[in-house]
C-alpha cells in the first residue's frame, strides 16, 4: 500500500525537525520494499527536497498552499487508497499519521506567539479527531500528549531522535577563525536558536558570573522576537554556523551547555556527546530522560552556578580540566537512526494491513 509523506520542510534549512525527518526518510526508503510498503513524498510544486540521499524517494508535486495543497492531497489519496504522514507537526488528515515533536505552544504560551499557538493547536484538534497515530520523540512528550492534551495513550507512538549522523559531517575548523579569543578546549559551547524556551538569558548571565570564561553561542534568530545577546568580553554569539563548523565547536570545547526551558527531545547535546563533549543542561522537559546520568543538571533559572565545579562534581577532575573526555558509549548505544526508521516502518506496515483488511 501507498504511503505518502509531506516533505516540504525538507525543502529548507535543516535544523532539529528536519533533521528527524531527513535521517529516518532515507532509511524508511531502503526498508520500504521489505515491509511491503510504497513510500512517496508529496510537497507544493517548488518544494522538491533538495538532499540528494532521497533521490530514491519519488516526491510527487501537488499544485496549491496551505489548506488547498491539504484538498489536493487528501484527494489524491483517497484516489490511491493512501496513507498520509506528516512528521514536521502539520496537519493530520484522516486514518493517517501525525508527529509531534513537543507540545511547547500549547502549554507554554509565552514562549510563542499568537499565530504559532493557533497553528499548533489546530494541528492538535486535527490529530485528535483524524490520526489514527501520533508519533511522539521521547516518554515525556507522549506523557504531555496524554495526560495534558487528551490523547489515549495506546494511540501515541515513541520514536526517538538519534545522532549518526554527526558521523557524516567533517569537521570544519574555519570556524576557529572567527573570532581571535576562540581557543580550542578554552571555552563553553552552546547550540540553539534565540527563541525564548532556548534561554539565552542563562548564558548571559553565567558569562558575566565567570568572567575568566569564554561562552559560545551559534543559532539562528527567533523569527518572533527573543533575546538579543549583549556584546561582552567573553560571550561570543557567531549566529547560524555550517554543520562542520558547529561539530568543531563540540569536539573542542570544554562543555556544552544547553539551559533549555523546555524541550520535547533535546537533539544538540546528543549529538555533542557524539563528539565527546562533557553535558552542561537544564534539568527540564525530556532532558534527564534522554540523557540520563551523562549530564550535569542545573536549574535552567538559576545562573548562579560555577560550570568548574559542576563539571567536577559531574565528570571527575580530569575532564574538568580538559584532560580527558567523558565516555558516553551508553548514552550513545541507546539511540539509532536504524532503530526508529524500523520503528517507522513497523507501524506503517501495521496501519496500511489494518487499512487493507477493512
Amino acid at each position: 500500500m501507498k504511503v505518502c509523506v509531506n516533505v516540504k520542510p525538507l525543502a529548507g534549512t535543516i535544523t532539529g525537525i528536519e533533521r528527524y525527518m531527513l535521517e529516518n526518510l532515507i532509511r524508511m526508503v531502503s526498508l520500504a520494499p521489505a515491509y511491503g510498503v510504497e513510500l512517496e513524498g508529496v510537497c507544493p510544486r517548488g518544494s522538491i527536497p533538495p538532499q540528494t540521499e532521497l533521490k530514491e524517494l519519488h516526491v510527487r508535486e501537488v499544485d496549491g498552499r496551505g489548506i488547498r495543497f491539504l484538498r489536493r492531497v487528501r484527494a489524491y489519496l483517497r484516489r490511491e487508497n493512501a496513507l498520509y504522514v506528516n512528521m514536521s507537526g502539520g496537519i493530520a488528515l484522516r486514518g493517517g499519521v501525525a508527529m509531534f515533536h513537543d507540545a511547547r505552544p500549547a502549554l507554554h504560551p509565552e514562549f510563542d506567539s499568537r499565530g504559532s499557538r493557533i497553528r499548533f493547536n489546530s494541528a492538535l484538534a486535527y490529530a485528535r479527531r483524524c490520526a489514527a497515530k501520533v508519533v511522539a520523540p521521547s516518554e515525556f512528550t507522549k506523557r504531555t500528549l496524554v495526560e495534558q492534551l487528551g490523547f489515549d495513550a495506546s494511540d501515541v507512538v515513541v520514536i526517538s531522535n538519534a545522532w549518526q549522523h554527526m558521523q557524516r559531517i567533517e569537521l570544519d575548523e574555519s570556524v576557529f577563525d572567527i573570532d581571535s579569543r576562540l581557543k580550542k578546549g578554552a571555552y563553553y559551547y552552546a547550540l540553539g536558536s534565540l527563541a525564548p524556551h532556548k534561554n539565552v538569558r542563562w548564558i548571559v548571565e553565567a558569562a558575566k558570573l565567570n568572567p575568566g570564561s569564554l561562552f559560545v553561542v551559534s543559532g539562528k534568530r527567533w523569527d518572533e522576537g527573543g533575546d538579543n545577546l549583549p556584546a561582552s568580553d567573553n560571550l561570543i554569539y557567531v549566529g547560524y554556523l555550517s554543520d562542520g563548523q558547529s561539530k568543531a565547536l563540540m569536539t573542542y570545547c570544554k562543555a556544552f551547555l544547553h539551559p533549555s526551558l523546555y524541550e520535547g527531545f533535546g537533539l544538540p547535546p546528543l549529538e555533542a556527546a557524539s563528539c565527546g563533549a562533557p553535558l552542561v543542561v537544564s534539568d527540564a522537559g525530556s532532558l534527564p530522560e534522554v540523557l540520563g546520568k551523562d549530564a550535569a543538571y542545573i536549574d535552567p533559572n538559576d545562573w548562579h552556578v560555577s560550570l568548574d565545579d559542576r563539571l567536577v562534581d559531574t565528570f571527575g577532575e580530569r575532564v574538568a580540566r580538559g584532560e580527558e573526555r567523558p565516555d558516553h558509549t551508553e548514552l550513545l548505544a541507546k539511540y539509532s537512526w536504524d532503530d526508529s526508521a524500523r520503528l517507522w516502518m513497523e507501524l506503517l506496515r501495521s496501519l496500511t494491513e489494518e487499512r487493507s483488511l477493512a
